[in-house]
């Protein structure tokens, strides 16, 4: 996990876009534990956008790095809340940013 230090994100999300299934889970847990789910996504892409990949695999986490830097590249980080795992995954060009549900992929 990297974690920022900084006050600031480590990189644009652009247009934050989620799919109708993950849209689905977020709202079951939040009804189910008594949260906002707007609240659930927006700390979704806040760990994405500082640093705290969740649950990538080590090639993964080391390909996010790179992407920050000046190469560039997609940016992918695995949450899992509750049993239900999330896929939080931004552009290369920084466009947008997805959330989804592996089996959404």
């Amino acid at each position: 996990m990297r974690l920022n230090d900084r006050s600031t994100p480590l990189f644009e999300v652009g247009r934050v876009v989620i799919t109708a299934a993950a849209d689905a889970e977020i709202q079951r847990i939040a009804h189910r534990k008594g949260l906002d789910s707007g609240a659930m996504l927006a700390s979704l892409v806040s760990r994405h956008q500082f640093g705290d990949w969740g649950e990538t695999c080590k090639d993964d986490r080391e390909r996010n790095e790179s992407a920050i830097g000046a190469s560039g590249g997609r940016i992918h980080s695995v949450y899992d809340i509750e049993g239900t795992t999330f896929w939080v995954i931004t552009e290369g060009d920084r466009s947008s940013t997805m959330i989804l549900l592996p089996d959404d992929y």
